[in-house]
């Protein structure tokens, strides 16, 4: 679906309506010693079911520097009801996503995709081609 080869992430929709709801997806703990600035890329694409309710969810990427005990969000952020026309449903890419990351002072880091809203109303999410690449 992201026009890159398979195995790809997929996240799917949360069969409740209304219900509000975080999910997340994330990576092991990922070496960075050497390192200060980083670029994390990703191709993505969502199948976004319309309803008639703007930003119902968003999506967004996160960064973990202490091993997963906090995480904080990157600059990096949609909300896929922004490209509806509130009839169809919407498809959002694929797409390649970049996120420079500068001034990190850690040994290693994890990313976690995050979806965070009703999830009933998006249909799928699919992640696919990810790279991270230093500067040192």
């Amino acid at each position: 679906i992201t026009g890159a080869t398979a195995p790809e992430l997929m996240l799917l929709y949360f069969d409740s309506p209304g219900e509000n709801v975080t999910m997340r997806v994330q990576t092991g703990q990922i070496s960075i010693t050497g390192y200060r600035s980083l670029q994390f890329s990703f191709k993505h694409y969502v199948d976004h079911w319309d309803s008639a309710s703007p930003r119902t969810y968003e999506l967004f990427v996160e960064t973990s520097t202490d091993n997963g005990v906090t995480f904080k969000p990157t600059k990096w952020l949609i909300y896929p009801s922004d490209y509806s026309d509130g009839v169809n449903d919407t498809y959002v890419g694929p797409e390649t996503v970049t996120i420079k990351l500068n001034g990190l002072k850690a040994d290693s880091i994890k990313f976690t995709w995050v979806l965070n809203g009703v999830g009933y109303d998006i249909d799928c999410w699919y992640i696919d081609d990810v790279l991270l690449t230093g500067i040192q």
